[in-house]
């Protein structure tokens, strides 16, 4: 209990944090310290997740904890009123609990990077090579799995080529 701040309310956890939440190696195995300190009170939770009710993640007063199922506490996540980003979520929730708003720029900076010519988007959402030959007519997967033009790797080989005979007539 030497990395414990108790207040009056909650006994906010002072050692090592990561992402918000207070973590720590018991038998070289790592866990969050909320889920040890309720586990420690009331048993073992297997599956379910460790909820806290006064939404302090660094708080780990096992009167402030409770065990629910995995949908149950997305559910209760997917209704704070701001996302990571600072949007307000109220009636901007997708299904899966994602920030709509987020979701959108997501999504529009995706296709800027496309048509901005940027190629260090994702290969599946490329459409031409970077020399602008089209994905559908010239392209192949070579023996790694690696998508390559053949338009460009033929004009390469003819390069390869003329260099090559350029050498052997000197």
């Amino acid at each position: 209990m030497n990395n414990v701040d108790k207040t009056e309310s909650c006994w906010n956890w002072t050692g090592s944090a990561s992402s918000g939440y207070g973590h720590f190696t018991p038998n070289k195995k790592p866990t969050t310290t909320h889920r040890a300190m309720f586990e420690h009170f009331n048993g073992d939770v297997g599956e379910l997740d460790v909820h806290h009710t006064c939404k302090n993640t660094l708080c780990v007063n096992p009167a402030h904890l409770k065990a629910i199922s995995r949908k149950d506490h997305r559910l209760l996540e997917s209704h704070k009123k701001i996302c990571p980003r600072g949007h307000t979520r109220k009636d901007n929730i997708s299904s899966g609990g994602q920030c709509l708003t987020c979701m959108g720029e997501n999504t529009r900076n995706r296709k800027k990077l496309i048509k901005s010519g940027d190629y260090n988007v994702p290969k599946s959402t490329k459409t031409h090579c970077r020399h602008g030959h089209l994905w559908e007519t010239y392209g192949k997967i070579n023996g790694q799995g690696n998508r390559k033009c053949r338009e460009c790797t033929n004009y390469r080989m003819r390069q390869k080529n003329l260099m090559i005979k350029k050498a052997n007539s000197v």
